[in-house]
């Protein structure tokens, strides 16, 4: 037996392990051994034999080859942000290509889980985020805007600095903490109203979950977002649509693809709060909607764009106001792992 094929079939066995023992932890040990054992057999039939297991994952090992080098180069180079990210897109795109032609549905992810998450930990090497060294800058002169910026600072210097690490910043499931904060921090100020927003919880957006502040001062709203840029490192771009078992890339990679976007982006990061138009909200709530379309949505719906949504900012602003709930996924019911 060959290195590979055992490693095949461990890894196989270790996924219906655990698997099966959380589905019948009430059961007998012997009754789960039987049920993991005809679970493993019908798998690996399934799937075509051992063999084809085996030279699938061959493939796989050599298209990631590609995708090593690209973030190795990137970060050896020290490449800013963009550049990174045009470097190691090509490599990305042909990987999760050869994903889609060896696997055709999601019971086969765990296959390929690992390669994604090593690409997260590549990912998060170098230049991390864009326009990052830009979060430390001279407060924005002229109200209300200086406000809202002295307001957001804080609540990244409070919430998302970091000593003794080799980034200053930490975004990454800070937007909860962060909004606590804000809503303790706005009621010192007897002008501006606040309302907390959880785009699950309040616009039943099912995946990236986050927290934000909505207010209103001197007459304008705005939206204060300080941790918006933890969805902008280069884990997953839109070319992973149709990988089996996942969905969109991550929302910041839907603000890049053109200059008012990025600008948005630039300014978004930046400051960490944006005013509330039709046109801001349009591609802030887009980059979302479309992190949580999978290629069964597309599918679904062929005609549908996969950099813009269908919706406007009017039905952004009245899924708001809570008159209106966006059908953010269509007829994709699936469960996506």
């Amino acid at each position: 037996m060959s290195d590979k094929s055992t490693y095949a079939e461990l890894m196989i066995r270790t996924f219906f392990i655990s698997k099966i023992n959380e589905e019948q932890r009430y059961n007998s040990s012997e009754e789960t051994d039987g049920l993991i054992n005809k679970a493993v057999e019908a798998y690996i039939r399934g799937r075509g034999g051992l063999q084809k297991i085996q030279e699938d994952l061959k493939i796989l090992d050599e298209a990631f080859k590609d995708v090593k080098k690209a973030f190795e180069e990137a970060n050896n180079e020290k490449m800013e942000y963009f550049q990174k990210r045009e470097h190691v897109i090509p490599a990305l795109r042909r990987f999760y290509q050869k994903i889609k032609e060896l696997y055709t549905d999601k019971t086969s992810y765990f296959e390929y889980k690992d390669y994604m998450t090593r690409i997260c930990d590549m990912a998060s090497e170098g230049a991390w985020y864009p326009y990052i060294d830009e979060v430390e800058h001279e407060t924005i002169e002229g109200e209300p805007e200086r406000t809202l910026d002295i307001i957001a600072q804080q609540a990244r210097k409070e919430i998302c600095s970091r000593k003794g690490i080799r980034s200053k910043w930490f975004f990454w499931n800070k937007c909860m903490d962060c909004q606590r904060y804000l809503n303790e921090e706005l009621k010192k100020y007897d002008n501006i109203q606040n309302v907390p927003f959880d785009t699950y919880q309040d616009a039943k957006i099912p995946y990236y979950q986050h927290s934000i502040n909505i207010v209103k001062i001197n007459g304008k709203k705005y939206i204060i977002d300080p941790t918006y840029v933890q969805f902008c490192d280069v884990r997953t771009t839109p070319d992973i649509v149709g990988v089996p078992g996942y969905l969109g890339g991550v929302p910041g990679q839907y603000l890049m693809d053109s200059d008012k976007k990025r600008e948005f982006l630039h300014n978004l990061v930046k400051y960490g709060f944006f005013e509330v138009t039709e046109e801001n909200l349009k591609m802030y709530f887009d980059s979302f909607v479309l992190a949580n379309r999978s290629g069964e949505f597309y599918a679904n719906h062929p005609k549908s764009s996969k950099m813009e949504t269908e919706f406007s900012g009017n039905d952004y602003i009245e899924m708001l106001l809570g008159k209106k709930v966006i059908d953010v996924i269509g007829e994709d019911k699936s469960k996506i792992i």
